[in-house]
């Protein structure tokens, strides 16, 4: 059995109903898991959406290349430290930082 066929007649949907992959755009996708591509490169232009992980503070530097070429589409937050405020309720607060950034090709 084909993922294609596993999958038939589901609908995954990215935050918004533009992004949401019928099973023929699904079965008809590609997916790459290439790594150490260089940011801003030719051979991104290959992809039409990128996932980019990056380090805790560096997200606005390492999207930079890919400025002109890509727009962002969601970041995902993750963990980045727990703050303790003795003096406040609730006592520990989670602070979190994008760590995993959509990019949609401009043109596409």
């Amino acid at each position: 059995m084909s993922v294609c066929q596993r999958f038939r007649g589901l609908v995954f949907v990215l935050e918004s109903p533009d992004y949401a992959l019928s099973d023929n755009l699904f079965c008809s996708s590609r997916y790459n898991k290439t790594e150490d591509l260089t940011p801003g490169g030719p051979e991104m232009n290959h992809f039409t959406h990128l996932l980019i992980g990056v380090a805790s503070g560096s997200g606005e530097r390492e999207l930079e290349p890919y400025r002109l070429t890509h727009t962002v589409v969601t970041a995902v937050n993750g963990f980045t430290r727990l703050k303790i405020t003795p003096t406040a309720f609730p006592f520990v607060e989670i602070l979190t930082d994008p760590k995993i950034y959509l990019l949609k090709r401009n043109n596409v």
